[in-house]
């Protein structure tokens, strides 16, 4: 059977697209608990193991862009303890205060990698951890959560796992309306706080790393059907982390290490740059059209330095005949010379 696999940081809409799964009969998973136990954490790093849930299993992740994600992780710090201001929260190392919960794979409690990082450092090591398994594993839908909360962008993605992973066998009428899956109150999207962003504008924009929140935010439904480990995509793997996030590439190998997401980095200035499909495609075709191009020029050149060859060898050889025939005719006016002086002696 088919199971779509919940993944995706704490206040990031993973309530919400089970939710809306669950209610258009679509099959979907977040983890198991047994006791204090947890397997297959929906919040954790992925494993491999997710793929042992079930005959197919379509993993799901959703992420949110910052500034929103942000704001709901300070009023909700799920598995984290509160701090008192906003502007501590942006700063400052976060400490785990859930000591129950431990992961069934490492048998530690369930978020001891946030421990001593920043609310950011968390994030993008996070994002990290959802590439590394992206690049070896098969069937994984990547989805923003803005995008997923309009109507049109919900029922595009319900009727595209209808079609590729269902087999249209799910009721069409679907519903795209429920309330909010934390206070339930019908119709609202994301809960509202008095917490004027502007004011934390200057902490956001240096601790935030630019290149990933564009990646976020680009996302609209990717969808991955195979173990991205090839060279469809390249991507420099991002592991250097420094205090305004991950910016600096570090290569595995000598020439280069890729890691494979729906769009493409390339180093630019000791940053990364995001490149779509299709600009990286058509980079893909000016690069054979030039690489034709040059070949044939380079044939052509050398075509042109036969000929002048040819030619040169030509001249050269008409040369030489001509230097022959003044040698020899030469030669003749002498001898005619002599014979005519020795007739003059006779």
């Amino acid at each position: 059977m088919v199971l779509f696999k919940i993944n995706g940081e704490r206040n990031s809409g993973t309530n919400f697209l089970t939710e809306i799964l669950r209610k258009n009969n679509f099959p979907a998973h977040e983890h198991n608990f047994y006791d204090n136990i947890c397997k297959n954490w929906k919040h954790g790093i992925p494993r491999k193991d997710n793929k042992l849930l079930d005959d197919k299993v379509i993993d799901l992740f959703i992420f949110r862009p910052l500034e929103g994600w942000l704001v709901s992780m300070y009023h909700s710090p799920y598995h984290l303890k509160p701090f008192d201001n906003f502007n501590s929260f942006l700063t400052l190392n976060q400490e785990s205060n859930d000591f129950h919960m431990l992961d069934y794979n490492t048998n530690k409690f369930l978020n001891i990698d946030d421990n001593n990082k920043t609310i950011f450092e968390i994030r993008y090591y996070k994002f990290k951890k959802i590439m590394e398994y992206i690049q070896n594993n098969k069937d994984i839908i990547l989805i923003n959560l803005n995008f997923l909360q309009n109507k049109k962008n919900l029922l595009d993605f319900l009727e595209k796992l209808n079609h590729k992973y269902m087999n249209n066998s799910i009721n069409n009428n679907y519903i795209l309306e429920i309330s909010h899956t934390k206070i339930h109150e019908p119709n609202l999207m994301n809960r509202k706080y008095n917490i004027e962003l502007d004011n934390y504008k200057d902490i956001i924009n240096t601790h935030k790393n630019e290149e990933i929140e564009t990646f976020i935010n680009n996302i609209t439904i990717d969808i991955k059907d195979f173990p991205l480990n090839s060279s469809y995509y390249k991507i420099p793997y991002i592991t250097t982390q420094d205090n305004k996030g991950m910016t600096a590439l570090d290569y595995a190998t000598e020439n280069d290490n890729y890691l494979i997401v729906d769009s493409l980095i390339n180093e630019i200035s000791n940053k990364t740059v995001y490149k779509t499909e299709t600009q990286a495609e058509t980079e893909t075709e000016t690069q054979a059209e030039t690489e034709t191009q040059s070949e044939t020029q380079a044939e052509t050149e050398t075509e042109t330095q036969t000929e002048t060859e040819t030619q040169a060898e030509t001249e050269t050889q008409a040369e030489t005949e001509t230097e022959t025939q003044t040698e020899t005719q030469a030669e003749t006016e002498t001898q005619a010379e002599t014979e005519t002086q020795t007739e003059t002696n006779e």
